[in-house]
C-alpha cells in the first residue's frame, strides 16, 4: 500500500476525531431493553472507528477518546479521569484499544466482504468482553466464570450492536469511497 498523501491524512485525522466524538456520543445514548440492561452505542462507534478508518486512523479515535477520559475528561459512562482504568470496568477500557489495536492490523484481510466485517466484529467483541471479564474479576476477586455468568445479559447485547455496527461500517465504507 502506496502512503496517504497530505488531503487524505488530513481528511482521516478529521473523521477520526469526529469518531471520537461519536464514540464520546455512544457512550451516553442508551436504548433501555425489558430485561433491565441498556443498549448503549459506545461499543459499535469504537467498531466503526476499528473498521472504518483505515490504519492507524481508527486506533487514534479510540487512542483519543481513552486519553480524554484518563485526563478526566467526562468521557465514560460515570466520568472521567485514570482511576477508572483500575476500576472494575477498567479490563474493557483496555480492551477497547487492544481490539481496535488488532482489527487495524489485519483490516485489509478483514473487510473484502461482509462476512469479514461481521467476523471481525465478533471477534472485536470477544476481546473486550476476554479482558473485561478478567480484571473484573481481578478486582472484584472473583472467579471468572461466575464473572462471565453475570455478564451474559450483556453479552447478548452485543448482537444488535453488532449486527448495527455492521451496517454502519458498510455504509461508512461506501461513503468514504465516493470523490468530494
Amino acid at each position: 500500500m502506496q502512503p496517504l498523501d497530505t488531503r487524505h491524512r488530513l481528511r482521516y485525522s478529521i473523521l477520526a476525531a469526529l469518531l471520537c466524538s461519536g464514540i464520546i456520543a455512544g457512550t451516553y445514548i442508551r436504548l433501555p431493553l425489558p430485561i433491565g440492561i441498556p443498549i448503549t452505542f459506545q461499543v459499535p462507534m469504537i467498531q466503526l472507528a476499528a473498521l472504518g478508518l483505515p490504519a492507524p486512523f481508527g486506533i487514534l479515535a479510540v487512542t483519543l477518546y481513552l486519553a480524554l477520559g484518563a485526563f478526566g475528561f467526562p468521557v465514560f459512562s460515570k466520568g472521567g479521569g485514570i482511576s477508572y482504568f483500575f476500576e472494575i470496568t477498567g479490563g474493557y477500557l483496555i480492551g477497547f484499544w487492544i481490539a481496535t489495536l488488532l482489527c487495524q492490523i489485519f483490516q485489509k484481510q478483514i473487510i473484502k466482504h461482509w462476512v469479514g466485517i461481521l467476523t471481525a466484529l465478533i471477534a472485536h467483541s470477544t476481546v473486550i468482553y476476554l479482558l473485561g471479564i478478567s480484571w473484573q474479576a481481578h478486582v472484584t476477586n472473583s472467579s471468572w466464570p461466575d464473572v462471565a455468568v453475570a455478564m451474559t445479559p450483556f453479552m447478548l447485547t452485543s448482537i444488535p450492536k453488532i449486527l448495527l455496527a455492521l451496517l454502519m461500517i458498510i455504509g461508512f465504507k461506501k461513503a468514504l469511497s465516493r470523490k468530494f
